[in-house]
């Protein structure tokens, strides 16, 4: 199946949540012909076509609400639905690009925190300042391993190539294992 790319520095993961502003001309009919079809496209954290390139992944999302913005743009809000592996390139004339995509397999959902719930102790007050989560968090994506560890990569300032890297990564746990060597685990209140 064919599909609308939008190449951004982000890394959106499946449950995620983000708003975009749409000023370009070619990401205005991406929208359009996603409203169109099934209302979505595919975020990738960079597109490279060439033949050379081993990451070929992005993340398929949907839009799920559209308003025209205070300066006249388009703003879209946007919910990560899968990850995909993307193959078959093509290029409009006017630089849209588009490719053929297979679902990958999410990570499952709903595995226990067990050692990693400093993980979510600490995630919960940054999301609660995140005016896209903060009303929204509940208990019991809190306390899935697979959502913690997901958000968490969506607000760490990660290299491009360790966006892609990540968007790869099949186990919850290994996600975890990355997440501790990045931040500093809270020490318990004495």
């Amino acid at each position: 199946m064919s599909i609308g790319l939008f190449p951004l520095p982000m890394l959106l993961m499946p449950g995620g949540v983000s708003q975009l502003r749409i000023f370009e001309p070619r990401y205005q009919r991406l929208v359009a012909e996603a409203h169109q079809n099934d209302n979505s496209f595919v975020l990738s954290p960079s597109m490279l076509t060439g033949e050379s390139h081993p990451f070929r992944l992005g993340v398929r999302v949907a839009i799920t609400d559209f308003d025209r913005l205070q300066d006249g743009l388009l703003g879209i809000s946007i919910e990560a639905i899968e990850r995909v592996s993307l193959y078959d390139f093509r290029q409009a004339d006017d630089k849209l690009h588009t490719a053929q995509y297979v679902s990958i397999a999410n990570l499952p959902a709903g595995e226990p925190l067990a050692e990693y719930h400093w993980l979510a102790e600490g995630l919960a007050p940054v999301l609660s300042q995140h005016p896209l989560y903060e009303d929204q968090i509940t208990s019991a994506q809190l306390a899935d391993l697979t959502w913690v560890c997901q958000r968490w990569l969506e607000f760490l300032p990660f290299s491009e190539t360790t966006k892609r890297q990540l968007l790869a990564v099949q186990e919850s746990r290994r996600l975890a294992q990355i997440l501790t060597q990045v931040l500093p685990k809270a020490e318990p209140n004495s």
